[in-house]
């Protein structure tokens, strides 16, 4: 035996030991064939007398034991020790302290008592034992691994005051389980800890929890409702999704979360965490609501949704496979996450108009979608978008460039796989584009319109340009070819910073406005301050800026409407103050006032607004 190697031996009953140390060994193995173990408490070899103290990973792995008698001596089972056996009974000593991960998974007990001297029971212990339907815990029990009882037939479980945690998928599809008992200490559950509990139909959560993690209750059929204590601090996506809960309650002193008309809530209202599954056919979103979480509406019966300017996400799976036929997409709404809409029952669908990244599965098997239209925000289609449309006969894309559609390697894949015979319309001269891009694909007849997209020259500040003051004004124009009129003197501009669909926006404190400028030709959009001034702002060093102008601010003598124009303007590496004395075109600084009107010389400190050569004025800080 080569030093550092691992002694074993097998005695006469078939077991192989592995000696672990002076004078104590572990099962480390069961020979095939035997049905039953009587493992003793010491065994002997080459005159030596050893203790038995555990049994070792993948012992008895896919072994043929039946009845196994465990010693007192033992304290660990450890990773696997009875995985996937014929194990129907077993004793578990009062010496044990250590279960380890998959221990007795896939296993044929059906019922099993845990000693109070068992401290840790390792993740999957217990998992898919398809005949376990008692099992009991005791107090001394400190920790229970992920998807330690997944899938097991038990009917109850009572959790002991020791276990102030239950993680992720410990009871997930214990389809029989309907009565479960919490310790008064449990502050956290982790994700999907009773995903598919069908048969449970109500839960009391203790006082002490704190956290609720992802998918808690998700497709827990039997819950009716659900009420949330004051200790709550975070919650999880998709809470209730799919379950049958028709109320949720929140503790009154709960400061982080309310309900509002039957709706769960951020205590702010900034997101929407949850509807009630059953029972709720329309919903009005609270006008400051930010953002909806995933699984919020998943599997809900709510079929016609209200959503207000100043909303910007809708997160993954949010209305999965509800009963929604109606909604409204606001100009704020920038991002829609993974199967966000997939399953519904939408018939007609624009997608949001800033939203430039369709994402995986966003609206897959919506079968009784007919028409979409594409706006010229968006810039890319990702995997399984319109998967399975099948009523898809029209599509239309406003945009002069065609979306990028992602690259498959099987046609299964694809963004419109299995849309049918679908009809698709582009801007007039664009077909060809649409064509090259790969749409011609999935799209045997591509027709353009009688307009086409109203083209711009330039843009001032140019795209990908540095902005080189230390003070920059809220000021873009476009440059047309020929002269244009203004469609929406107040269009719903956006200033993003650092990426087009997160991070902070750059806002004027009244409104974006749209004026027309060199005879003409130029639109002006700029940001006015409540008395009617370009509003100015401090680019940060090394930050992009993306200035989105939306479609259909103007249009030429024909009637075509720009699309949607995106300019990215970086904050110089070293931006210094910005001079003031001269602007464009050579306009000069002829007058300065303070705040209250009055007029003041060069060396004012603070916020001065200047009055230009050129008629335009500009509000600068000077420090």
């Amino acid at each position: 035996m080569s030093a550092g190697a691992q002694k074993t031996f097998t005695t006469q009953d078939g077991l192989t030991y592995l000696v672990t140390g002076d004078g104590r060994v572990e099962v480390s193995g069961a020979e095939s064939g035997k049905s039953s173990y009587d493992i003793p408490q010491t065994v002997v070899n080459d005159g030596v007398t050893y203790t038995v103290t555990a049994i070792g990973e993948n012992a008895f792995w896919y072994s043929s034991a039946v009845f196994v008698t465990l010693p007192e001596t033992i304290d660990s089972i450890k990773y696997g020790a009875f995985k996937s056996s014929y194990l129907g009974s077993i004793n578990l000593p009062k010496s044990l302290k250590y279960i380890g991960d998959y221990a007795f998974s896939s296993t044929g007990l059906s019922e099993i008592t845990l000693p109070e001297s068992v401290e840790t029971l390792g993740a999957s212990a217990f998992f898919t034992c398809g005949s376990l339907a008692k099992i009991t815990l005791n107090n001394g029990l400190k920790s229970i691994g992920n998807s330690a009882f997944y899938k097991c037939p038990i009917t109850s479980i009572t959790i002991p005051e020791g276990v102030d945690s239950i993680s992720g998928a410990v009871f997930m599809h214990c389809t029989s389980l309907e009565t479960v008992n919490l310790p008064s200490g449990l502050v956290y559950i982790g994700n999907a800890a009773f995903r598919g509990c069908t048969a449970m139909k109500s839960i009391n959560l203790p006082a002490s929890l704190k956290q609720l993690g992802d998918e808690v209750f998700l497709e827990c059929e039997g819950l009716e409702s659900l009420s949330i204590p004051a200790s709550v601090e975070s919650i999880g996506s998709g809470l209730v999704a799919k379950s049958g809960v028709s109320r949720i309650a929140v503790d009154e002193a709960n400061k982080n979360f309310h309900v509002v008309g039957g709706i769960l809530y951020s205590a702010d209202d900034r997101l929407l965490y949850a509807v009630p599954m059953k029972g709720l056919a329309e919903v009005d979103v609270n006008s400051g609501c930010v953002g909806i979480m995933g699984g919020a509406f998943w599997g809900s019966e709510v079929k016609k949704v209200t959503l207000h300017e100043g909303l910007a996400a809708i997160d993954s799976y949010a209305f999965c496979q509800s009963a929604l036929e109606s909604i409204n997409f606001p100009s704020s709404l920038i991002y829609i996450g993974e199967q966000g809409f997939a399953a519904t029952r939408l018939t007609e669908v624009t997608l949001p108009e800033n939203m430039p990244y369709v994402y995986d599965g966003a609206f897959a098997g919506c079968e009784q979608m007919t028409s979409l239209t594409i706006p010229s925000g968006v810039k890319m289609i990702y995997n399984h978008a319109f998967h399975n449309a099948t009523k898809l006969a029209s599509v239309t894309c406003l945009g002069s460039v065609p979306p990028v559609i992602d690259e498959v390697y099987d046609d299964y894949d694809s963004p419109f796989y299995s849309v049918g015979t679908s009809e698709m319309k582009v801007p007039k001269g664009t077909a060809a584009a649409y064509r090259e891009a790969g749409w011609g694909s999935y799209f045997s007849t591509i027709t353009e319109g009688e307009k086409g997209v109203l083209a711009y020259k330039s843009t001032t500040p140019a795209d990908g340009s540095v902005f080189t003051d230390k003070y920059a004004e809220l000021k873009f124009d476009v440059e047309f070819a020929e002269p244009v009129t203004i469609v929406e003197p107040t269009p719903k501009a956006y200033m993003r910073v650092g990426s087009l669909i997160g991070g902070q926006t750059v806002r004027p404190d009244d409104a974006w406005n749209a004026s027309l400028e060199n005879g003409g030709n130029t639109l002006r959009v700029w940001g006015s301050d409540y008395d009617g001034f370009t509003m100015t702002f401090a680019p940060k060093a090394g930050e992009t800026y993306y200035m989105i102008i939306p479609a259909g601010v103007v249009k030429n003598a024909a009637g075509e409407t720009n699309e949607q124009i995106v300019i990215s303007v970086k904050g110089g590496e070293e931006a210094s103050i910005g001079s003031i004395e001269s602007g464009a075109e050579g306009a000069k600084a002829v007058a300065r006032y303070n705040i209250n009107g009055q007029k003041v010389d060069a060396s004012h400190k603070g916020l001065t607004i200047v009055k230009m050569s050129d008629g335009t004025t500009r509000k600068v800080v000077i420090r």
